[in-house]
């Protein structure tokens, strides 16, 4: 009897490390998609994706989420530092928010060159829409999230 259920510890083990070992496989170590060559599920403006977000934020995050964007819009905030570039572009909010953008490590040298008040367009992952739903903060507005952005017109 009590070597029974040492096997069975030992088979509950085995197959906890062989699911933990396929998780890691294909979900954290999975392939990294290159924004430039996936086709975008959204192609246009920065007020419209925004707007998509703002009216319907369960549809647009089913729709866009985890997927490629390709969007244009002004600069309304640069942040550049050594390892990085957040942009947030205007997206007809007068309350604040709009499209915030992380540019890939890749495009370093491009964001040198970007200034609040130009016009880009953007390839990027759509993470979805960050908000904080109490207090002050939300009536600042929310913004749409891109991350591992690539410059497509400077």
């Amino acid at each position: 009897m009590k070597r029974s259920k040492v096997r069975f510890i030992v088979i509950v083990v085995i197959l906890g490390l062989i699911a933990a070992f396929l998780g890691y496989q294909y979900g954290y170590n999975k392939a990294h998609v290159n924004v430039m060559k996936a086709d975008a599920v959204y192609e246009g403006e920065a007020t419209g994706l925004y707007q998509e977000f703002v009216s319907e934020p369960e549809q647009a995050s089913a729709r866009y989420a985890g997927n490629v964007v390709q969007v244009s819009g002004m600069i309304s905030e640069l942040s550049a530092g050594p390892d990085n570039t957040i942009l947030q572009l205007e997206a007809g909010n007068p309350m604040g928010g709009g499209i915030g953008v992380v540019l890939d490590a890749s495009q370093q040298k491009e964001a040198e060159r970007l200034n609040a008040g130009d016009r880009i367009t953007v390839r990027a992952l759509c993470s979805g829409l960050e908000q904080n739903d109490d207090g002050l903060l939300a009536a600042l507005g929310s913004s749409v999230q891109l991350r591992a952005a690539v410059l497509v017109t400077p």
